[in-house]
């Protein structure tokens, strides 16, 4: 066996070499296909498929508060409430809190200045989440109290960048901060574990949070009310997810009725972790791959059409093979070797442009994907493209076998033409491959087309504000490096005073979040009306506001429209009324018949300094609604002014009249000028992050419009290669037809209407097949429903011109037969 395999195989590739233009095209096209396969898979499968570096991953799920009746769908939770949640819950395990975002930069190194990214989480984090440390060990019960010695674990990339991979790290102190407080180095967790992104070393939450009580003097209820935590639980066996939700939701409104005295409305938001931590990528990445492997179902059927079409026109052969005594095996074991070299070769060109295809999708994939940067064609990508091209060449060997029997075989000897059954049988299946082509080309280009009317529709939203030219710049003070506010805030004031000065410089303002710089988390609150009770305790039933803390200037460098009143000036100080800027929107909720300049109301999460209870903060002014978190949707914005609140501002903003990156030098500079314990953090555009936000839907864009083009190309080629087969075998009835006066435009009709009733067939199907699929992809569209007529229409009639031009073309090759020539042909 092994002697006649070696023989086919030489055999094969000398048919190849003498037909290189038929076996380069159908290498070349299978390889687009498995190389696009290959490269996504890598994609999804270092994402999605391969394990978190956590224990029995499908257990752990993350909850938050949210509250119904006040539209607020996600409330963090506090400290004190978490406690009681693990104190009360059954159907957990255990229970961990994490910060609901990264808490900034902390000083571990003054000369050169060294910051690390902190993630603020309870002792129980790692032990909940099953994760050991590679070095040392990880946080123990007792280290989270509020009095407990300073500790931190590292991120295995801060204990190689920062410590130079130093194995004897465990048990040292590093000195933390401006006060150089020591924390003690207690372990260092493996390079896989890198959770919450972002973070480079982790500490016990309950001290950090207990320094903040203290210094502001927190209440026991203000300490119940400030909710800055995410909750994750690993489930107890046996218990499902809907299960611990029915109980979260008892625990959660009794908690709240016995603090506050009232919790309706109150209940958990509760998902599993994987899903969370993937978000919409997790849907996008698996239709995509569908997409793509419906690129290779395309390609293997052209390829396969090709097959067919070849082993037609080598019938004479095939039937002198026969009467020599060959067998039928035989012949399909050669037809199969012949087959699986062309796949061979076309699965190794496919792994090559794999190679070349992940890195790119790498650079155009969102960047808050976890692990995406990882993705390499490893092992396993391996093993796929080698299935697959095994799975294609069989696939493709047995159904484009050529059918001989006893009773074709006399006709194939005497005149090469088939008999009939044998050429309706090759007819048929050349008819069916066509119709599948079109069908699931429609299915990709229709998933494109909606795709792509998401991304322009969110490119055509109003964010509030005008993204170009404008510089933002993260700016914070060492720690501890100024002991009051009102320090901070000349220093402030000094930056931006400098900062105006510059040449090229139009506005410039400060701001405590930039838009989309943390996702859905900022810096939420709530109002109290005159005539409401001032039970600033208890914001459960007040409207959720995104607060935010500007400066003078601020509106100015964002370009925000002023729709009334004014925006906030130098001398809304301290030391003057407190005064407040809402947005459009919410000004419509508080006074929906009236008029909102001159209305007062007391900002909870962000009252001014004041001893008196009843410190009022006056709207002042009116400005359209931005799009801070959501690139969707805007909510409901009140801004106040840093000067009179105790809220940092973390980033400047400077509009620019050139280009803003050039400015960001100057800028710098006019920071360190005002002086030298500021920290100047990262620096970027508007428009980038802007473009950051919109990354996921451009790579979905950009992604499924490729596989569309690339199917439809295919189907093109693969309809032009039928319909001119198809005239090849018909010259002398077309030769016949010309001798007897038919004219041009009836030879074409009479090819071409064939080829269109495929292409309306597989057409219909397709847009049958488009209309189920489409609800898969619902929460990744904006602005355009699944079944959306327009799309279908237009797409399709787009596939309909394609193929239509293309068969159009192959059957215009049919007028050009001389009829004398065509009646010689045998």
């Amino acid at each position: 066996m092994i002697s006649g395999l070696l023989q086919d195989a030489r055999y094969a590739l000398r048919s190849l070499r003498r037909n290189p233009g038929f076996a380069v095209t159908a290498a070349l096209t299978l390889s687009l296909g498995i190389g696009a396969a290959v490269a996504l898979f890598t994609v999804v499968n270092t994402v999605l498929l391969r394990p978190l570096p956590f224990v029995n991953q499908d257990r752990l799920v993350l909850m938050w508060e949210k509250d119904d009746p006040a539209n607020n769908p996600h409330i963090e939770v506090s400290l004190p409430n978490f406690s009681d949640w693990r104190t009360n819950a059954n159907s957990f395990r255990d229970m961990a809190a994490i910060g609901s975002t990264t808490w900034g930069d902390v000083e571990v190194q003054r000369d050169p200045p060294v910051r690390l990214t902190v993630s603020a989480v309870s002792t129980s984090f790692f032990e909940t989440l099953g994760a050991q440390a590679a070095l040392g060990r990880t946080f123990l019960p007792g280290e989270g109290g509020p009095d407990a010695g300073r500790v931190m674990v590292l991120s295995h990339a801060s204990w190689q960048q920062y410590f130079a991979a130093d194995p004897d790290v465990v048990g040292t102190t590093v000195s933390v901060g401006a006060q150089g407080e020591p924390y003690t180095i207690v372990g260092v967790m493996p390079r896989a574990f890198q959770f919450p992104p972002g973070a480079e070393l982790w500490t016990p939450v309950g001290r950090q949070l207990a320094n903040v009580f203290r210094a502001n003097a927190l209440t026991t209820q203000q300490q119940r009310g400030l909710g800055v935590l995410y909750v994750i639980g690993r489930l107890a066996p046996g218990v499902t997810l809907e299960q611990a939700q029915a109980e979260m939701n008892v625990i959660v409104p009794r908690l709240w009725e016995a603090h506050f005295g009232r919790g309706d409305g109150r209940s958990v938001f509760m998902t599993p972790l994987a899903d969370y931590m993937f978000g919409s990528a997790r849907l996008a990445l698996f239709s995509l791959l569908g997409g793509v492997m419906l690129v290779l179902l395309i390609a293997s059927t052209n390829v396969t059409g090709l097959l067919i079409i070849r082993g037609h026109a080598r019938r004479r052969d095939i039937a002198v093979q026969r009467a020599l005594g060959i067998s039928r095996a035989r012949l399909l074991r050669y037809h199969l070797v012949e087959t699986g070299l062309l796949a061979g070769v076309a699965g190794l060109g496919g792994v090559a442009l794999a190679r070349v295809a992940v890195p790119v999708l790498i650079a155009l994939g969102p960047t808050d994907v976890p692990r995406l940067r990882d993705a390499t064609v490893d092992g396993a990508a391996l093993v796929l493209a080698l299935v697959v091209t095994l799975i294609c060449a069989l696939a493709m060997g047995v159904v484009s076998m050529p059918r001989v029997g006893d009773a074709s075989l006399v006709s194939w000897l005497k005149s090469g033409t088939p008999g009939a059954t044998a050429g309706r049988s090759r007819a048929r299946a050349r008819d069916a491959l066509i119709v599948a082509e079109v069908a699931m080309a429609l299915v990709l280009v229709v998933g494109a087309g909606l795709l792509t009317s998401s991304y322009l529709n969110l490119t055509r939203e109003d964010l509030g504000f005008r993204d170009d030219q404008v510089l933002t710049v993260g700016v914070s003070a060492r720690d501890e490096a100024y002991p009051t506010v009102a320090q901070k805030r000349l220093v402030y004031r000094e930056i931006l005073s400098r900062v105006r000065g510059l040449p090229g410089v139009e506005a410039a303002g400060g701001v405590f979040l930039l838009p989309f710089e943390h996702g859905v988390v900022g810096a939420d609150g709530g109002v109290v009306l005159e005539g409401e009770p001032l039970d600033r305790s208890a914001p459960t039933q007040r409207l959720p506001v995104a607060i935010q803390a500007v400066s003078p200037g601020y509106f100015q460098a964002m370009g925000i429209n002023q729709v009334e009143g004014r925006t906030f000036t130098a001398r809304d100080t301290a030391d003057t009324p407190g005064v407040v800027v809402v947005g459009a929107s919410l000004a419509r909720r508080l006074w929906p018949t009236g008029d909102a300049i001159g209305q007062r109301l007391i900002a909870i999460g962000a009252e001014i300094e004041s001893g008196d209870d009843q410190a009022w903060q006056t709207v002042v002014g009116v400005v359209d609604d931005v799009r801070y978190r959501e690139i969707e949707r805007s909510r409901l914005n009140l801004y106040v002014s840093m000067y009179q609140v105790p809220m940092d501002v973390q980033h400047l903003v400077v509009r620019t009249a050139g280009n803003p990156a050039s400015m960001a030098p100057a800028v710098r500079d006019a920071v360190h000028q005002v002086d030298r314990n500021l920290v100047v953090g990262a620096t970027t555009t508007l428009t980038s992050l802007v473009s950051g936000a919109m990354r996921p839907w451009k790579f979905n864009m950009t992604i499924s419009t490729t596989f569309a083009m690339l199917a439809l190309g295919l189907s093109a080629i693969g309809l032009f290669g039928t319909v001119a087969y198809s005239v090849g075998q018909r010259t002398r009835e077309i030769g016949v037809r010309r001798a007897l006066g038919a004219q041009a435009v009836d030879v074409v009709s009479l090819v071409w209407t064939h080829a269109m009733l495929l292409t309306l067939l597989g057409a219909s199907i397709g847009t049958a097949s488009a209309l189920l699929l489409g609800e898969s992809i619902r929460p990744l569209l904006f602005g355009v429903t699944p079944h959306d007529a327009t799309t279908l229409a237009s797409l399709g009639a787009t596939l309909l011109l394609v193929c239509a031009a293309a068969s159009l073309l192959a059957a215009w090759r049919a007028t050009r037969i001389d009829p004398v020539t065509a009646l010689r042909t045998e």
